[in-house]
């Protein structure tokens, strides 16, 4: 590629820039692969237009996109540079699988960016193409695409509904190429967004047992990318379950895999949930001080999507610090991200370590009135969870209030509902205020 091109054969250097890119890609070389690639992106915009340059530019310009993802992130504004480009020239010279895949991204990049509206119809243009390839693989896609948009909005049943749709039609040793093409596994994706829907919905076991697919599934598959995926999201879980132990072992394999990658968000988004299982295993300043760093960076990418669960990590370890006024703060941000982007996927949790901060701060009338969002938010979702997680933190206030008839009548109807997952901690906690109470 650099010989032809110093010999002014552009054509010719503009393909072998491109295999150089597609190659360091097939490797997790991400930096080589962008450099390589923009180089035969600038070669063929210095050539004569026609519909071939067109098309040549369309595959560079997909395989830039899938390179930036894993550089930088999502919601990177040259994610977005890349798909936006691809999108238009498949509409006019792109077959239908390219027509899907540059559309793929954009979406990505636009559900990340929480412009939510944008993301709402470029989906319905994916479902489109889906249903006119009839392709089950774009199926799945799709229906991972509309699971994701409506978790964010808070519509976890209709989302976990999704999720487990996708799962039906995904098919790993089929889609072993998914990362080259989409810059990312969907299948992977809705195994981690059924765990977590399935945990907020009650379905405890369930999501555990997904959650684990996806590492087991990414350990399988010939690229690290979805392995880091896979875990970092794996501690997410883990932390919406308690468990600081099973967060720390995921987070630090996902940082350990991630950094020598280059894979930046990833790696935020692991060290974030690190902070976490660091605060609450007795090292709150610690802890306080990766997160913050971790949130930096997320900052920096110009991700919105999942900030609020950040925040509320931030806020609970600020909490743990002694901090509460910026803990405070940090739920502050989170509230005035879900008002102006409709992110509701962690309105309950934001609800209910309010009341925690302002117990802490001796008010326990705003305390309870923050427990009641909590509870009545956990409860529109569905989110059996949230809602038990904090009519636990209102019943045990009522109960030392001598309430107790109160906290009996809220409590036992919540914690009877479920069917699994009582060796988690916010079954055992409700468990043991159930029986103090009866």
């Amino acid at each position: 590629a650099h010989h032809c091109t110093e010999a002014g054969l552009s054509s010719e250097a503009t393909v072998l820039w491109e295999r150089a890119g597609r190659r360091a890609l097939e490797f997790s070389s991400y930096r080589e692969a962008i450099g390589h690639l923009e180089r035969a992106l600038a070669l063929l915009l210095s050539l004569p237009a026609s519909a071939e340059r067109d098309a040549r530019e369309l595959d560079v310009q997909m395989a830039l996109g899938a390179a930036w993802i894993a550089a930088k992130a999502y919601s990177a504004e040259e994610v977005r540079l890349a798909y936006k480009a691809a999108a238009e020239l498949a509409r006019s010279v792109g077959n239908t699988e390219q027509r899907f895949a540059s559309l793929r991204g954009l979406w990505n990049n636009h559900l990340m960016r929480l412009e939510l509206n944008t993301a709402k119809q470029l989906g319905e243009e994916l479902r489109a193409v889906a249903q006119q390839s009839g392709d089950p693989e774009h199926q799945l896609v799709t229906e991972r695409g509309d699971g994701t948009v409506l978790m964010a909005l808070g519509q976890h049943r209709q989302a976990h509904a999704c999720f487990k749709r996708a799962i039906s039609l995904y098919d790993p040793g089929r889609h072993r190429d998914y990362v080259r093409r989409y810059g990312e596994d969907p299948g992977i994706w809705s195994y981690v967004y059924a765990s977590w829907t399935g945990d907020w919905l009650g379905h405890r076991d369930y999501a555990l047992d997904a959650g684990r697919k996806a590492i087991e599934i990414a350990r399988e598959l010939p690229t690290p990318l979805t392995l880091v995926i896979a875990l970092a999201d794996g501690a997410t879980l883990h932390q919406f379950r308690r468990d600081i132990d099973a967060t720390l072992e995921c987070a630090e394999e996902a940082i350990a895999l991630a950094e020598p990658l280059g894979l930046v968000q990833h790696r935020a988004w692991a060290s974030i949930h690190r902070g976490w299982a660091l605060a609450c295993g007795g090292r709150a300043d610690d802890g306080l001080a990766e997160i913050e760093v971790g949130l930096a960076s997320w900052r920096a990418f110009g991700g919105l999507n999942n900030r609020t669960h950040f925040l509320n990590l931030l806020a609970e370890a600020c909490l743990l610090a002694g901090r509460p006024e910026a803990g405070m703060e940090a739920l502050n941000e989170a509230e005035e991200i879900a008002r102006r982007t409709d992110l509701h996927a962690h309105d309950a949790e934001t609800h209910r370590r309010r009341g925690e901060l302002h117990l802490v701060l001796g008010d326990e009338t705003e305390a309870e009135r923050a427990w009641l969002r909590a509870i009545e938010a956990g409860h529109a979702q569905g989110a059996r969870t949230l809602e038990l997680r904090a009519a636990t933190n209102l019943a045990q206030l009522w109960h030392g209030q001598r309430k107790s008839n109160q906290a009996r009548d809220l409590i036992i109807p919540i914690y009877d509902s479920f069917t699994e997952g009582f060796d988690t901690l916010d079954l055992t906690d409700a468990r043991c205020l159930v029986d103090e109470v009866r």
